[in-house]
């Protein structure tokens, strides 16, 4: 929660192209345990187990890098009094 704290106060000052290719989204959807599942392995794999962006350190080693967040959360969840 820290660093999405910190980004949501300092963002604005990042340059235009760093803004441009974040994303913070968020659904409420309703789904099956066995739904939640499947949405839970499948985005595991795309955080976790991606090795494209490790796998092009190797390819291009000089290119600009930021360190970046990446977080996923399949939970039950009512909706969320402001």
């Amino acid at each position: 929660m820290r660093a999405v704290q910190r980004w949501l106060a300092e963002g604005e000052s990042a340059p235009a192209e760093v803004r441009h290719a974040s994303v913070a989204t968020e659904t409420r959807a309703t789904a099956t345990v066995d739904q939640m599942g499947e949405l839970s392995r499948r985005l595991t794999a795309l955080v976790v187990e991606s090795d494209e962006c490790r796998a092009d350190v190797e390819v291009h080693p000089d290119a600009e890098r930021l360190p970046v967040r990446v977080s996923a959360r399949v939970l039950p969840s009512g909706p969320v009094k402001p």
